[in-house]
Order: structure tokens, then sequence, then C-alpha cells
């Protein structure tokens, strides 16, 4: 299985991390977080995210997260893409995260262009969907708690993008 690595600015990994952790009703497997704070030496950072990499690989090869394109932490992610074992993606969101989590079991260069794609059409002006047309795809919650078998029927999230 694909393993996702998070290098973010602080906090926002961990905080992606413990969104998930919510969702799921617990940590996913083969999923780890490096918040990079002010003033971090990127060779420092680079090595700490290397060996969190090589804690969450088990050979599938590893999705590297990243939030802003050209950052420090980008920079530090784009140090570990390797062709077909590592690949970086800028611009994360829970979003994202969420759709990496439910298909990492497909060739790493499908999910990243699966990333991509649900990435160019997922924002969306959340006044124009009705309740009953979000109803019409279901909830992310409840499909992923189905999956995994949670519960946890005190909070519900629509989402207007269908699977």
């Amino acid at each position: 299985m694909i393993g996702i690595l998070l290098v973010s600015h602080e906090p926002l990994g961990t905080a992606l991390l413990n969104c998930t952790r919510h969702i799921y009703g617990r940590l996913p497997v083969q999923l780890a977080a490096l918040d990079v704070i002010p003033d971090e030496d990127p060779a420092g950072a680079t090595k700490a995210a290397g060996e969190l990499m090589s804690r969450i690989n088990d050979g599938s090869g590893v999705l590297v997260l990243t939030d802003v394109f050209g950052a420090t932490p980008s920079r530090i992610a784009m140090g570990l893409a390797e062709p077909f074992r590592v690949i970086v993606i800028a611009g994360v969101n829970l979003p994202m995260l969420l759709k990496a989590l439910g298909n990492r079991r497909c060739p790493l260069e499908d999910l990243a262009a699966m990333l991509i794609d649900s990435a160019k059409h997922g924002i969306e002006y959340g006044t124009k969907y009705s309740a009953k047309h979000c109803t019409e795809y279901g909830t992310v919650i409840s499909r992923i708690r189905s999956q995994h078998n949670t519960s946890n029927a005190n909070h519900t999230v629509w989402s207007n993008q269908p699977d």
C-alpha cells in the first residue's frame, strides 16, 4: 500500500493527520507528517522527512503531499522525489488527503494523476448545491466509516463530488 507523507508549514501536516484520525476513528497506517517550523534547517528537515518516509514505505512507493509550491516545505519534499517511487504533489488539503487514503492500492502514478485531476475540479460554490443535491451523492464520512467499520452518527460532512 502506498505510504503518504505530509510535508508542510507547521502545524498544517499535524492538523491534517488529526483530521484523518477524527474521520476514521484512528490514525490510518502508513501516514506521517513533518511540520516545518520557521527558520528550520532544510538539511535537517530533509533528513527527518527521509527517515519518516522509510518508515511508511512498504515498497509500494510514497506519495508526498506538500502545501505551497516553491516554499521551504515544498523544496524539502522535492528533494525526496524519485521517479516511479516517490511522487510529490503541492496544494494538499483535506479532500485530497482523504481521496489519497481511499485509493492508495492503485499504482503510484495513477494515484497522483487522480489526485491532480480531482483537485482541478474540487472547488465549488457550496451555495449552488442544495442539501438534496448533496444527499444524492451520499456523504464522505458515511462511506469512509462503512469501509472501516467505524461509526459516529453525530457528525456529517457533505460532498458534491461523486466517486
